[in-house]
């Protein structure tokens, strides 16, 4: 039981990427921009897939959140 309660505390959160996007919307978009060609997508970009998919390391959130979804 302990394990699975300090296992919760290693990993990204909802709220951990909802934090790192809404920290450096300016990065994120001027990366997203030119890979989406899309404005619209830009601004959305990968913070539903980091929420909904595979869960990672908390220290690795960051990076995580840059890496191309589209």
């Amino acid at each position: 039981m302990q394990v699975r309660e300090h296992e919760g505390s290693l990993y990204a959160s909802h709220e951990d990427f909802h934090t790192i996007f809404n920290e450096d919307p300016k990065e994120l978009y001027q990366l997203s921009l030119p890979l989406t060609l899309d404005p619209a997508k830009a601004e959305r970009w990968g913070l539903e897939d980091c929420v909904s998919g595979n869960r990672v390391f908390r220290e690795w959130a960051r990076p995580w959140a840059k890496r191309p979804t589209v």
